[in-house]
């Protein structure tokens, strides 16, 4: 796409109006999304909190409950959510668990977190 512009023009700073200038878009990126452009991607958005491990094995997120390996059972855990997907991370910022954000109420729960010699109740 070639887009004109007048040499003199405001843009240009000066005030005679004597040539008019061809551009393109490609060469000037600028000239068709302003001065930076739009970013490649959708920028990431979340939220973050630290939360307790409960006794049986759960993060509360929102009113949802996610489980947690074993090992962290009454530590706190740092929490990333962001409306798709829930990231449980350990102090060290490790990431220790993923889960798909769920409606208030339900509980989501990896068996392979835990042991299958432990019960649970």
């Amino acid at each position: 796409m070639v887009t004109l512009a007048w040499a003199g023009s405001p843009r240009h700073g000066r005030g005679d109006v004597s040539a008019f200038i061809p551009y393109s878009s490609r060469t000037y990126p600028h000239a068709m999304h302003g001065a930076y452009g739009f970013p490649a991607g959708r920028f990431p958005y979340f939220q973050e909190a630290q939360r307790s491990v409960h006794r049986d094995g759960h993060v509360e997120v929102a009113k949802v409950y996610y489980s947690v390996p074993p090992e962290y059972l009454g530590r706190r855990v740092w929490v990333r959510w962001d409306g798709r997907m829930v990231r449980i991370f350990n102090r060290r910022l490790v990431q220790i668990a993923v889960h798909a954000q769920r409606g208030p109420g339900q509980f989501s729960t990896q068996d392979q977190l835990w042991s299958p010699r432990r019960s649970r109740r």
